[in-house]
Formats: structure tokens, sequence, C-alpha cells
């Protein structure tokens, strides 16, 4: 199965395409998209070390407790959480104290680590299940190979020593209650929501490349960006519906806001029939209303 990227994520770069992003909101850009990199960086280890957990949970969340699980995964008696970190910086430990070299101060970068391992420590034995649980912190980014100490060694784990660890824990003998521990874990996963966070301040809507973000021009039957990318006005016209349902969450899709949000650029009754084919209605007539895959509610 390949890591999708975190709905946050798509947010920002779809926000992108349609205004310009306060330093902020570079700035959280900038902090997913290395995120999302570090965690594919993850994925590409274990394949190249050729381990094959019995399963492997990427971004599990469970939303009651705000947790956010990077890598989860199942091994025949262990469940092993990863929290991947991918800065661009080096990074070093005394007395559990964190710093960076480009960066002033220090940070406790294991927080999210502890919260998390906390939360399933509790759910193994609220459950009565013996199963190991190990915690580790990934630094996917080879630069970033810490200085460390003791005190904070055996949450950490380094490119040079995932092999050795990973394997370690696929040679132990299975444990039968692993089976039920899956179970468990699929049946209160939260699926991945959004909070509405957009600011509609300087906003250009309008069709957009999904590339580069610049408008493009729009032919009888396709759509072309000055960047070479070319696609049927068809595609263009689903890019864009799905553009507005992520930065509208809470919003059901109708033609008339999409017709809108194209600034009147393509054909109403054109809109309102790639709705009926690619989305669920809902109710109404005239707008109909259609169902926003982005709406957790």
């Amino acid at each position: 199965m390949t890591r999708k990227e975190s709905l946050t994520l798509q947010y920002f770069r779809t926000l992108k395409k349609y205004q310009q992003l306060t330093p902020e909101g570079h700035k959280k850009l900038d902090h997913f998209e290395r995120g999302f990199e570090g965690e594919l960086a993850f994925d590409h280890m274990l394949e190249q070390i050729d381990v094959h957990p019995l399963a492997h949970y990427r971004n599990w969340q469970y939303q009651d407790a705000y947790i956010e699980i990077d890598s989860l995964l199942i091994f025949p008696s262990s469940l092993c959480l990863i929290e991947v970190k991918n800065y661009r910086a080096k990074v070093s430990c005394q007395d559990r104290r964190w710093s960076f070299n480009n960066y002033p101060g220090e940070r406790d970068i294991c927080q999210q680590l502890l919260k998390s391992q906390l939360f399933l420590e509790n759910l193994l034995a609220e459950h009565q299940f013996s199963i190991n649980l190990e915690a580790k912190i990934y630094f996917a980014n080879p630069y970033n190979y810490p200085d460390l100490d003791d005190s904070v060694t055996k949450n950490v784990l380094l490119p040079h020593q995932a092999k050795d660890f990973f394997q370690s824990l696929s040679q132990e003998k299975f444990n039968p209650e692993i089976n039920s521990l899956c179970r468990l874990l699929e049946e209160i996963q939260s699926q991945s929501c959004l909070k509405e966070e957009i600011a509609l301040n300087k906003f250009n809507p309008g069709f957009h490349c999904k590339g580069c973000g610049d408008q493009v021009q729009i032919f009888h039957y396709y759509m072309i960006c000055s960047c070479g990318r070319k696609i049927s006005k068809d595609e263009a016209i689903i890019e864009l519906i799905n553009d507005y349902a992520l930065l509208f969450p809470s919003c059901t899709l109708n033609a008339f806001a999409i017709y809108c949000f194209a600034c009147k650029e393509v054909g109403y009754h054109k809109i309102e029939e790639i709705l009926q084919h690619n989305f669920i209605y809902i109710k109404g007539k005239n707008p109909r209303e259609f169902l926003n895959p982005y709406n957790s509610k």
C-alpha cells in the first residue's frame, strides 16, 4: 500500500494555487512537505532492507485522543510505533534537551512519541494483550545523525540501525493475540478529517495548473498551461471541483457554486453533468447538491 499525502498537506498545496500564502502558511507547507518526504524515505528504507511486517498502518489516527502516528508496524509478537523526523539540521541531545545547529534554543521532540506510546500502552493493558511495544523516533535525513547521550538512545532509530532492529522483530515467535490487535486497531482507527482553515484574502479562483499553480488557457476541448501541462476540459473541471471540496470541506457541492469558483469560464450544465457522474447526489433540484468527499460529518 502506497502512503498518501495527509489532508493538511493537500490543503496547503491546493491553497497555494489560489492565493499567496502568508509566511506562516509557507512555513506550514514546508513543514508538512518535509514530513511527507521523510515518511516516504522510511517506507523506501523498509523495502530496501527487505523487511515485511505483518501489517503497516501509515498515518494511523485516533481522533478522540488526538493521536496521529506516522507508522504503526505489526510484527509476530511486537507492535512498533515510529515517529519520523526529517529536519534540515544537525541534531544533538544532552540530558533529554534537544538542540539544532540552525535553530536557537531547545525543543522537546519526544513529546508526540511519548504521548502515542502512553496511549498504546494503555490500549494494550485495557485489552490484556501480552504484546511487546517498541517506540522509536526515526531520523530520515542522513544529515540528522544526532549526537546523543544515553538519556534518549532507547527512543531513537537511525538508518544504519534499522535493518538489525526490524529483522530481530520479524524473527520473533508468533503471538496469536496479534490478530486480535490488528482487528482492534482497524476498528478504532479514525478517518482523516480536515478543519476549514481558509482565509479568502486576495483569493484568486479559476482554473490553475496542478503542476505549477499558474492559471491555464482554456480551449474548446482541453486546457493548457505555460509549463506545458495539457489536460482535457473534463479532467480540469474534476480537478477544480476537488480543489473546491478540499478548500471548503463543510460545504456541499452544487453546480452554481462551482460555476462561480471557475469564474464562469466553463458551462454551468457541463459542471452539473460532471457532478452527476462523479459525486454522490444528496438532495435538491435547482441546484442539485452533492456530497463533499472531505466532509467528515
